[in-house]
């Protein structure tokens, strides 16, 4: 077997290096959300409990606020089961839905969720007449209201632009 031990520490410094990027990232990311933490609690927030630490009969939320509608979270964070203890849920999309197939069309409008939501939030006029038209409440559960995300890029997009002089 002929070994390009050259090659193979050439290869190894790489991987250490690497190794030490991922460490420094890591603990920047830590660094940052010690940061939003001390900002929450400074602000009059309780702390950010885990889900498999929530217990959501004793906590006894007023409204439940879900972000995604599929079911990729824990069982028991699912619509079938959270309108079992709250009451009233608020369905605000996490990104900005695109597509105009079928199978989209489900995804953004037919899901247990548009559904049983007390309220859907629905960012634009277009977005809007789709739920109207594709969702099973025919949008009498849609406000248009805007969208957290795009609420910060519109204001960040008046401020004035600082010139380089």
């Amino acid at each position: 077997m002929n070994i390009n031990y050259t090659y193979y520490l050439k290869l190894m410094d790489i991987l250490e290096e690497e190794k030490k990027v991922r460490k420094s990232h890591i603990k920047k990311e830590q660094e940052n959300l010690d940061e939003k933490s001390k900002e929450y609690k400074k602000n009059g927030y309780h702390e950010i409990i885990e889900a498999e630490d929530y217990q959501l009969t004793s906590e006894n939320p007023d409204v439940a606020f879900f972000l995604k509608p599929y079911d990729l979270i824990p069982k028991e964070f699912y619509i079938d089961e959270i309108e079992k203890v709250i009451e009233k849920s608020i369905y605000i999309p996490y990104g900005m839905e695109i597509g105009a197939t079928k199978e989209s069309m489900r995804y953004q409008f037919q899901l247990p969720l548009h559904e049983k939501a007390w309220y859907c939030i629905s960012y634009c006029t277009k977005h809007y007449k789709n739920a109207c038209c594709y969702s099973k409440q025919k949008g009498r559960n849609y406000l248009m209201i805007g969208h957290p995300r795009m609420d910060l890029v519109n204001l960040d997009l008046k401020k004035p632009k600082k010139s380089n002089n």
